[in-house]
Order: C-alpha cells, then structure tokens, then sequence
C-alpha cells in the first residue's frame, strides 16, 4: 500500500509541524512498509491517504471531550475509516483509499517532549506514528498490545529520523528495521 500523507494547519502560516512533516512526505515508505508487516499479502495495490491536522489547544481539549469524555487537551487523536470491532478491514479495489483523520496537538506535544526529555521532532513523529498506528486498528488497551504498539511507534520514529539524516548527508535510502 503506498501511503500519502496529507497535512493541514490551523493556522494562517506554516506551523513547525507543518514544516516537520512535510519533511516526511519523502519518507512515506516507512509507512508502506509497516503496512506490509502487518498485513501480509493484503493491500499492494492500493494507495492511501491518511489526514494529518495541527490543531489548538482549545480545540483538541473540545474534541477530546466530545469523543473520549476527557475534558483536557490530548497529544494525538485519531478517526479510523476502516475499522470494525477493532479490526483494521478496508474495501479493496478502491484506487486511493483515505485511512482516517489524525489530530496533532502542538502544545501538548512540545510539553511531552520536556517531560520526555526528547526533541520535538523525535516526540511529533512518534505521535504521528502512534496515531498511523490506530488507524490500521493496532491498539494498546492490553499489556501485549501496549508493547507491540510502543515497539512498533518507535521504530517508525527511529526509521523516520534516520531516513531524514541520509537525505541530509546525500546517503541513499535504503529499508531499515521494518
């Protein structure tokens, strides 16, 4: 499944996490390989958009509390298409499939990156990853899920970052830990 990620800003202008993750739109392999990873022999030939949007701390506190009953602003929330009792089943022979929304909280993700002591960059695109994650229906409501989950969000991030360093130096990329 080749993956596009689709970015959009609140704001007037370009915010960080916009110009971090327009960054990654040539890294968007990483995605596909996850994607063949988890689904084996399912979904080569389609293509996918996934929907990635900065919002306010306001607003994410909103959203969360319309859909998570948590009156607080979150990190990351995600709106799978696909997803039927947990399970990750888009319709096939569709030529460009849209995987859901992902919602990115600035504030709150800069604040996790403190607490975390990590860059932003590391902490935005492990979010990013996280919020992929649950739009291919991967969850982390039990211990073994958690760890895959965890496990899975880093490598991505990891991939990402070490993708973005050889096109820094000029290196070719090649496939990595997935």
């Amino acid at each position: 499944m080749k993956v596009h990620l689709c970015l959009d800003s609140v704001d007037d202008g370009e915010s960080e996490s916009i110009r971090a993750l327009r960054k990654l739109e040539g890294c968007e392999e990483v995605l596909e390989r996850v994607v063949q990873r988890l689904f084996q022999g399912g979904y080569e030939n389609q293509q996918a958009e996934v929907s990635i949007s900065i919002v306010s701390t306001t607003e994410m506190q909103e959203i969360n509390r319309e859909y998570r009953g948590i009156n607080q602003p979150t990190d990351v929330l995600s709106f799978p298409m696909w997803e039927e009792g947990e399970e990750f089943c888009p319709p096939s022979g569709w030529k460009t499939l849209p995987l859901g929304d992902i919602l990115i909280c600035e504030e709150v993700v800069r604040e996790n990156a403190r607490q975390n002591d990590v860059s932003y960059i590391e902490e935005l695109y492990l979010i990013v990853a996280h919020g992929f994650l649950h739009l291919l229906g991967i969850d982390h409501d039990t211990v073994e899920k958690q760890e895959m989950m965890w496990s899975l969000q880093s490598v991505i991030r990891d991939e990402w970052l070490l993708a973005l360093n050889k096109i820094q130096s000029g290196s070719p990329i090649e496939g990595g830990l997935i």
